[in-house]
């Protein structure tokens, strides 16, 4: 894994990105959001490998990173939920 940033990615590392982060985003906004913090966390990753950590304990971390995603995704998600009831006045 090599992600120096999204310029630099090949098509396979950018749909690899895509697949990581497919359930973190519900607008092209937050698919901006999503698509920089997961090359945030893609880098994180990619310098574990670099430092020699064993396969178990990359896996480990990249569904820990995975998780990051999913929860900042889902408290986002109850924030623009809550907006948009405020909004209808209920």
């Amino acid at each position: 894994m090599r992600f120096i940033d999204s310029k630099t990615m090949s098509k396979e590392e950018n749909q690899e990105l895509e697949n990581f982060i497919q359930d973190w985003y519900w607008d092209e906004k937050s698919h901006k959001f999503a698509q920089n913090f997961g090359l945030y966390l893609f880098q994180f990753i990619a310098h574990l490998q670099e430092m020699g950590l064993s396969e178990r304990t990359v896996r480990k971390h990249r569904s820990n990173c995975w998780s990051i995603g999913i929860f900042e995704y889902s408290v986002a998600d109850r924030q623009k939920r809550r907006e948009s009831t405020a909004e209808n006045g209920q």
